[in-house]
């Protein structure tokens, strides 16, 4: 009776332990790869103790009705011999950088992304003026997204089209413990002295979308099949939820 109890609880710790997010052995295997960014270690690590089902918490990108309909691109692995050597962002355009955020307990990284790409593109266009946006007013205010159990980012971007976002100094962050506060409606800002200004997108384009789109000569994809070479465990994509990413 003891040996079986022993037995369950063993066979019961081991199936945690592979269900974990980051191991020691993890860390390794990226140490090992010699990475050009570094590599926490496992007692620094955030997801320390997590399960990937818990990370998995974090991908709050939803997938849109619409993906199914967009056919498969042609994967292909020949070089473009037109791109240049080296290019940083940061030499390009350094006064266009704001910290990095913690998206905490909350499935808003759709808010996070979007924010930012209307932070970075305000800047480029703006000839280095920098903006920090508040990702909250996406999650307690746009209401065809789901705040921190995720979004679209169609939605999301009709929001900062259509309505706007204003600065973090305005409406800061506060959904990382996963609270989620009543959208503001009195038209002012958390600090008095940060003037009431929605920011939003410009609809349309400047340029014209049928040619603009066969500039695109190939399409690199990677695909969940491509993670099994990479090294240390890779968490699957959870059901439902797709990130589209490009420049």
């Amino acid at each position: 009776m003891i040996f079986a109890i022993l037995l369950i609880v063993l066979v019961a710790v081991q199936c945690q332990e592979e269900n974990l997010a980051v191991t020691r052995d993890f860390e390794q295997q990226l140490r090992a790869q010699k990475m050009t960014w570094t590599v926490a270690s496992y007692e620094e690590n955030v997801f320390r103790g997590w399960t990937l089902d818990e990370v998995r918490g974090f991908l709050g990108v939803r997938r849109p009705i619409y993906a199914h309909a967009v056919p498969q691109p042609k994967i292909s692995t020949k070089p473009d011999t037109s791109l240049p050597d080296d290019f940083d962002s940061r030499k390009q355009w350094p006064k266009c950088f704001n910290s990095i955020r913690n998206q905490g307990d909350c499935g808003s990284c759709w808010a996070m992304g979007i924010s930012e790409m209307m932070e970075s593109r305000h800047c480029v266009q703006c000839g280095g003026k920098n903006l920090n946006l508040s990702p909250q007013d996406f999650v307690s205010c746009d209401k065809a997204d789901k705040a921190c159990k995720g979004g679209d980012f169609e939605p999301a971007l009709k929001y900062a089209t259509n309505t706007g976002i204003v600065t973090e100094n305005c409406f800061s962050y506060v959904s990382g413990s996963g609270n989620v506060p009543t959208c503001p409606t009195n038209g002012k800002c958390e600090e008095d002295d940060e003037p009431y200004v929605k920011y939003k997108c410009k609809a349309g384009t400047s340029k014209n979308y049928g040619p603009d789109r066969n500039a695109i000569k190939t399409v690199h994809v990677l695909q969940e099949r491509h993670l099994q070479t990479l090294p240390g465990r890779i968490p699957r994509r959870p059901r439902g939820a797709h990130c589209w990413m490009g420049t």
